[in-house]
């Protein structure tokens, strides 16, 4: 979400602003626990992140 602010927008009109995004942007939620546990890997992440990494190079 974009929100154009004006040259000149008073400061009482930026914090109504504001404070209306946040409404919006607390509505919206995603439950991330309900993904907990649900990939097994069968290596360590950590070492295939650097063997991803060492293949740029």
């Amino acid at each position: 979400m974009v929100t154009i602010i004006q040259k000149g927008t008073s400061r009482e009109a930026l914090q109504s602003l504001l404070a209306e995004r946040l409404k919006k942007r607390s509505r919206k939620g995603v439950d991330v626990k309900k993904y907990a546990g649900t990939i097994q890997l069968k290596h360590d992440p950590v070492s295939l992140q650097k063997q991803w990494r060492n293949e740029w190079e």
